[in-house]
């Protein structure tokens, strides 16, 4: 059953970061918070990425409030300087929506800081981030967090270090470990948090057509994959239907996994999925958020 869930109306204009803003379901997250008047600050890795998607938005709705910013999110110091640049300017944030990802290169790669590639962009963005922009967060009276994340989180192992991926690379395990530790952050921050509420949430799209796919070399496996997606999947505003419910809707319990009531989590609308195992301890949780700390040099305090 879709989730009956309370949807808020807001009695002043609240503001939103997304990642990955210019993809397919961060767009889709991105317009429809605009059709409800959140005031949007957008990252995106390039110049380029940022011309089009201000080109894009301003097709739909002219007079948006829109603060497209370029960030490299696989290199800690840019987004300590965006953090730095943004609270600057707003001071509070309302929401943040940890949208970027990357799946499965098929070539072993590393960030700028020497992470494995997935590891960099789809966690450890998300984890500074978020501990950078948790001071402004706690100003609103409405904060969320979301990790967008996947139902390859199923199929994830926990991280017992992050720096030695380079001999034991396999492009989709390492997706769905990266994945996994999304979940994990959003059951872990849920926790050290929960005098807050419904802090953190973790959600996954479904499957959606999408820049996703387009590291899949083989150009039969990629149609393949891509009619299966058509066939089975659902479009990009169902893949945002997710974000938009942990953003908008009351009462769901902080550190919740939401996801397509369909078959398999493929489609349909969202519900309050299962944690992945991992994901119900709270020592585990709480081992990769240590491990984070200590890898990155940010720290998120108990509450």
């Amino acid at each position: 059953m879709p989730m009956s869930r309370v949807h808020s109306e807001p009695t002043e204009l609240r503001t939103a970061l997304i990642t990955g803003a210019d993809g397919t379901i961060g767009l889709a997250t991105a317009l429809q918070m605009l059709k409800r008047e959140v005031n949007l600050i957008l990252l995106v890795r390039t110049e380029e990425a940022k011309n089009r998607l201000i080109a894009q938005v301003g097709r739909v709705s002219p007079h948006a409030s829109v603060d497209v910013r370029v960030c490299d999110l696989g290199k800690l110091s840019d987004i300590r300087n965006c953090v730095s640049s943004i609270t600057a300017q707003y001071g509070r944030l309302d929401w943040l929506v940890n949208n970027a990802g990357l799946m499965a290169p098929r070539n072993y790669s590393e960030s700028g800081d020497h992470y494995e590639q997935q590891l960099a962009v789809n966690y450890i963005a998300s984890f500074a981030l978020t501990a950078l922009l948790l001071p402004a967060l706690l100003r609103s009276p409405d904060p969320k967090v979301v990790m967008v994340s996947s139902a390859s989180a199923y199929l994830g192992r926990c991280y017992a270090d992050f720096r030695n991926a380079r001999n034991k690379y396999s492009p989709w395990q390492a997706y769905c470990n990266s994945k996994l530790a999304v979940v994990m952050l959003a059951a872990g921050l849920s926790r050290r948090y929960s005098p807050v509420g419904g802090l953190c949430f973790a959600t996954s799209p479904g499957i959606v057509r999408s820049g996703l796919q387009r590291h899949i070399l083989n150009r039969t496996l990629r149609s393949a994959v891509n009619w299966s997606i058509d066939l089975f999947g659902h479009d990009a505003n169902g893949g945002a239907a997710p974000t938009l419910e942990a953003c908008f809707a009351n009462g769901i319990p902080g550190g919740s996994f939401i996801v397509p009531n369909g078959l398999l989590g493929l489609r349909g609308d969202p519900k309050i999925g299962s944690l992945p195992r991992p994901a119900r301890s709270r020592q585990r949780c709480e081992i990769l958020l240590k491990l984070s700390e200590e890898s990155t040099g940010l720290h998120i305090p108990q509450m």
